[in-house]
């Protein structure tokens, strides 16, 4: 009998389901690092734009 990538009742090897889990969740932990970092940008912005305009007075 041969076996095809599924393995011989179908299912995917456990190596592939491990590797389809994690590209699964490589989106969700890139919007997640991505918001963060958008909220720090604008934290910064905020922080830059008061200095200048304490400056400016």
């Amino acid at each position: 009998m041969r076996m095809g990538r599924n393995g011989p009742n179908g299912n995917m090897p456990n190596k592939d389901a491990k590797s389809a889990s994690r590209f699964k969740q490589h989106p969700e932990q890139v919007i997640e690092e991505l918001s963060l970092v958008l909220m720090l940008a604008k934290e910064a912005s905020s922080t830059e734009e008061f200095l200048r305009l304490k400056a400016i007075s």
